[in-house]
């Protein structure tokens, strides 16, 4: 199982996204810890006038944040 993360780069109203999304990249990309997603992949898509930047994540399964603030 993935999580596809993608950001519409013809949509952006604030630039702080596209920067957020680099980060995140780069962070993902160094990181390896069983509780953060492993990075598989990262692509530009194009489709007529729409851009995207997408992320590919290992999916990791368990409690929510929401989940393990209830039981404190």
């Amino acid at each position: 199982e993935v999580i596809v993360k993608s950001l519409n780069i013809s949509q952006i109203q604030d630039w702080q996204a596209y920067q957020q999304y680099e980060r995140e990249l780069e962070v993902l990309a160094k990181l390896q810890h069983c509780r953060i997603p492993v990075l598989l992949d990262h692509f530009d898509w194009h489709w007529q006038e729409e851009h995207a930047k997408v992320l590919v994540l290992q999916a990791i399964h368990g409690q929510t944040l929401q989940e393990r603030l209830k039981l404190g």
